[in-house]
């Protein structure tokens, strides 16, 4: 007889593989056998569905997920964010960041980049500046994408110059520069 983990495990390839009704019909499957999901099988259908684009989905389920006890992971919650920041739904993506900072959860590297990038690609370069602030108060160290997402904001912005100075400011930090790094600047004075 399967696992929760077995289910678990179908149900994460099936997103993988972008057979997002075949995952649906596996939850159902798996709940008919009297199994309940748990923290990891809520957070493979949070991504997934994040993944797929669908955040009323995937918020459905997080209220879901709350409703039966089971306390959503910082996995959770960048997925929400960065699902969010896909739809071009940065005041709700702050709104769920302010929201996590109060629970107490631990912010890493990946929740704080997926914000970064949705704010970069939004436009809104104040904020993912006052991010990388947040990020040094709170001791999270950046790493080279939060660079290359911050530098690829303005170069879209026209400010290549600045892009520019920002790797000075990684070599500053002791993150290494990489060829995205180098790309992305590349292309932002070609335009």
């Amino acid at each position: 007889m399967p696992t929760v983990s077995t289910y678990n495990l179908l149900i994460h390839e099936l997103f993988m593989e972008g057979r997002v009704s075949e995952a649906d019909c596996m939850v159902q499957e798996m709940e008919e056998k009297g199994m309940v999901p748990d923290a990891i099988t809520y957070n493979i259908l949070i991504n997934g569905y994040c993944r797929s684009g669908n955040a009323k989905k995937a918020s459905i389920l997080r209220d879901e997920m709350l409703s039966k006890g089971i306390e959503p992971t910082k996995e959770t919650y960048t997925s929400l964010i960065y699902v969010l920041s896909k739809r071009k739904r940065m005041n709700e993506a702050d709104d769920l960041f302010e929201k996590i900072l109060r629970k107490g959860v631990l912010l890493d590297l990946v929740m704080f980049n997926a914000l970064i990038d949705g704010h970069c690609a939004n436009g809104n370069m104040e904020r993912a500046f006052s991010l990388l602030t947040e990020m040094d108060k709170m001791k999270v160290n950046p790493d080279e994408v939060t660079y290359n997402t911050l530098m690829q904001g303005r170069c879209r912005t026209g400010r290549v110059e600045e892009a520019r100075e920002l790797v000075d400011e990684m070599k500053r930090r002791g993150i290494k520069p990489d060829y995205i790094s180098y790309n992305t600047l590349i292309s932002g004075h070609s335009k």
